[in-house]
């Protein structure tokens, strides 16, 4: 069979509301085999849950990919250790439904431009209409539409139960029946209302809500029953049970459909009220070419935090940061990734402009962790999330890279986050946009042998003994670290400090002795042939040495000099 390429499979259960359950599987299906297999598992899981649906939609509607790893770096869904997740900054909705869809948006935001832009324009819009219903009646309505479900599926415990039992929930049913259908003409009415009272400024994404609405209720027997009910002051129970039998039997998923707007309108509103209580006041423009730009950027999760800037161009690929501990590094690359991918969602970000190519995944590698149920080391753990990166990201990715090579030698580690940096530079290879921090100040050397590296550093004021992070990103590289000076306001013992000192200036001594020996070694073979000016300074160097000052008479020195002067010729 020919691979199916152009679809993607959804199942989700529409039964949240009742048993709190958010059953959600998505996958790319690459071939008939699997396609039949998932709607022959949805069929089975349909007959034993009447709630789940069946969705199969083109694979052209794709959305920014981001794995656990990710989700937990950038605390999108949960925090790390007092963060608060990104989920939590947007889940202030007005009904549980409404929350849900939140979810929804922030664990799968766009690559589709139009889209994001139709969410912006929604959430930007000052006059959004007030949801038609509240939350226990929309909630209702939801527990009415799928009550019946409930009472005819078979259940042991159902036959065993007494008559008196069986009147009670007679009565109960009776009581969701007359009240659910009034309340379901009610929403038909409200959403009715909100179309034509829609103005002809509104932005697309109403629009598009307001076009579905009529469309639902207009082509369908919905508008009668609207028109017919208002007729009935008293409505019988004979007529209470027709209406009933209409909405839950015959038009039920369109009136579930009619929900759903309600459920977009409620993200919509939620993120545009945080927008304004959180300060978010800029609206990315998004564009196809991978450039990305944000100035005066803060983190979302921070109020009156220092204002970075950030710019890539499509000649720049790797951004490679370096500076002390604790100035901020990993903080300033979660910000970007964070407001990438807020921009993707459709939400405003807390910066003064932005300028966001779409990128289809994004990678990060933070923070160390070992797997001991694997029996994997913290290094190889890093490495395997290296594998997968490299693996996996392509020219239109945004990766975060911290700290690669740590967990090893030093010249092992060093060489590996070469090999890394080059490898993501390439273009052919890689070419992703990548931010990385790193300790190994030679890597700053790669900015003059490859073009699409440039170098940036987090800015520190050193007073005496002490240093003052100014959290702020400048251009160019820095060979300091401060790791002492950290450890120091950590509390380290002072003794331990200071001869931390003393062995790092004995150490940066050698370190320096070596490079200049080394530097000798390499000038002495010029194209195969002996240096002979670096053999005359040696000779003189010694002949200088051998001289006694103490019984050097003026004529002596005058002789040496002219000596010196004719072995220099």
């Amino acid at each position: 069979m020919k691979p199916v390429k152009h679809w993607l499979l959804l199942v989700r259960s529409s039964n949240l509301n009742k048993t709190g359950l958010d059953i959600y599987a998505k996958a790319a299906l690459g071939n008939q085999e699997l396609l039949f297999l998932f709607l022959f598992v949805s069929l089975v899981l349909h007959d034993y849950f009447p709630t789940f649906a069946l969705y199969v939609i083109p694979k052209n509607m794709t959305y920014l990919d981001t794995d656990k790893q990710t989700r937990a770096d950038l605390s999108i869904t949960e925090g790390i250790y007092d963060e608060y997740p990104l989920y939590s900054l947007f889940s202030k909705t007005e009904t549980k439904n409404g929350k849900r869809l939140m979810l929804d948006w922030i664990t799968s935001p766009l690559n589709d431009i139009s889209v994001i832009r139709k969410r912006q324009e929604a959430i930007a819009w000052q006059e959004l209409p007030e949801l038609p219903l509240d939350e226990e009646e929309l909630d209702f309505i939801e527990y009415y539409l799928e009550y019946r479900d409930q009472i005819r599926r078979p259940n042991i415990l159902v036959s065993l139960t007494s008559a008196f039992d069986r009147l009670l929930r007679h009565d109960a049913q009776r009581y969701v029946i007359k009240r659910g259908v009034p309340l379901t003409i009610r929403l038909l009415n409200q959403l009715e209302s909100l179309r034509t009272n829609l103005p002809g400024n509104a932005p697309l994404l109403l629009k598009e809500l307001a076009q579905s609405i009529q469309h639902t209720i207009y082509s369908s027997e919905l508008k009668e029953v609207v028109e017919l009910y208002k007729k009935e002051k008293s409505p019988s129970s004979y007529i209470i049970d027709k209406y009933d039998y209409l909405f839950r039997c015959i038009h039920l998923e369109l009136i579930r459909g009619l929900l759903s707007h309600i459920y977009i309108l409620d993200v919509c509103r939620t993120a545009h009220r945080i927008a304004i209580s959180k300060g978010f006041c800029c609206r990315p423009e998004m564009t196809e070419a991978m450039d990305l730009s944000i100035t005066g950027f803060v983190h979302p999760f921070t109020e009156g935090g220092r204002m970075n800037d950030w710019k890539m161009t499509n000649g720049n690929n790797i951004c490679i940061l370096t500076g002390s501990n604790m100035a901020g590094k990993s903080t300033y690359m979660r910000q970007v990734a964070l407001i990438t991918l807020m921009a993707q969602i459709g939400s405003f970000v807390p910066a003064t402009s932005a300028h966001i190519g779409v990128v289809d995944k994004i990678f990060t590698r933070v923070g160390a962790s070992d797997d001991l149920s694997m029996g994997q080391s913290t290094f190889m753990v890093e490495m395997m999330e290296v594998a997968n990166i490299l693996k996996e990201a392509t020219a239109n990715s945004l990766v975060v890279l911290d700290e690669i090579g740590r967990g090893t030698s030093t010249y092992d580690g060093l060489s590996i986050a070469w090999a890394v940096a080059e490898y993501i530079e390439n273009k052919e290879k890689c070419g992703a946009k990548t931010l990385f921090a790193t300790h190994y100040h030679e890597l700053i050397e790669l900015a003059d042998k490859q073009e699409g590296i440039k170098n940036y550093s987090i800015a520190v004021k050193e007073k005496g003994e002490d240093i003052i992070f100014l959290r702020k990103i400048v251009e160019g590289g820095t060979d300091e670290s401060y790791g002492i000076h950290v450890a120091r306001l950590a509390g380290v013992p002072k003794v331990v400090t200071k001869r931390a000192d003393e062995i790092l200036t004995s150490l940066e001594r050698k370190s320096m002795l070596s490079g200049k020996k080394q530097e000798k070694e390499n000038k002495k073979v010029v194209e195969g042939q002996f240096d002979m000016f670096n053999f005359k300074l040696a000779e003189i160097a010694h002949e200088i040495d051998k001289i006694n000052l103490n019984e050097l008479t003026p004529i002596d020195a005058l002789n040496t000099l002219m000596k010196i002067k004719e072995k220099m010729k």
